[in-house]
């Protein structure tokens, strides 16, 4: 299976339809997932106003990704998504999660993050507790989260390194296939982690780009969309 993963588009819609566009022009990719951070960076006096602002993003992005043909569609939520999802919404990976249409992809949306309030943000405890309350973790399946593992693909420019001790503990413990992510966009990139592929697929504002996964031989291929 050929996987395309891309993340952290925040808005930038023409760039998504480029994306798209050479989605459809690669008949070898089979699915195709967004690791979060979806909408655009807005202006907002509450959090239920940016709530009701990202109501548009969440509609761009519906309507964008339904041009793709042929292919399953994923993504998951970032820490600066914070539409409400609807609820037959089934490229969202947690609802075709739910109604087990889904269950090679796990989704994992806790993060070490604390911007909003939001029911997604919490500490290394919560994210362990989260972790560990999935049950079917193995070396056949596909992470697909916002943060990255601490310590790998997740180096800022100003030297600190934004990922969670306790999702790196899970790989080198339940030892997914691959691990997909994003959220630090200067450290794109792949890695190994003991015997796990992590991939960071994070967009930079002025870098369209994603990683095509070949789950068979776990060759990568960075895709640079500009």
């Amino acid at each position: 299976m050929k996987i395309f993963c891309t993340s952290d588009i925040h808005g930038r819609y023409n760039d998504l339809r480029k994306t798209v566009n050479f989605i459809n022009g690669r008949e070898d990719i089979e699915v195709v997932v967004f690791c979060g951070d979806i909408s655009a960076r807005h202006d907002y006096s509450t959090v239920m106003e940016l709530i009701k602002i990202q109501e548009e993003d969440y509609l761009s992005f519906k309507t964008i990704i339904s041009e793709i043909r042929n292919k399953k569609v994923y993504y998951i939520l970032g820490n600066h998504d914070l539409f409400l999802v609807d609820e037959d919404d089934m490229n969202y990976l947690p609802n075709a999660s739910r109604a087990d249409i889904e269950n090679t992809f796990i989704p994992f949306e806790i993060l070490d993050i604390q911007l909003y309030g939001s029911n997604r943000e919490g500490n290394e405890l919560d994210i362990k507790k989260a972790l560990d309350d999935i049950y079917d973790i193995s070396k056949e399946k596909i992470i697909v989260a916002h943060q990255p593992p601490h310590m790998c693909l997740d180096k800022g420019t100003n030297g600190h390194y934004y990922g969670s001790t306790s999702v790196k503990n899970m790989i080198l413990t339940k030892k997914p296939a691959v691990f997909l992510c994003g959220h630090v966009h200067e450290d794109y990139g792949v890695k190994k982690l003991g015997n796990t592929i992590v991939v960071n697929c994070a967009c930079e504002k002025l870098i369209n780009r994603g990683t095509i996964v070949d789950t068979n031989t776990l060759e990568c291929e960075e895709i640079i969309l500009n």
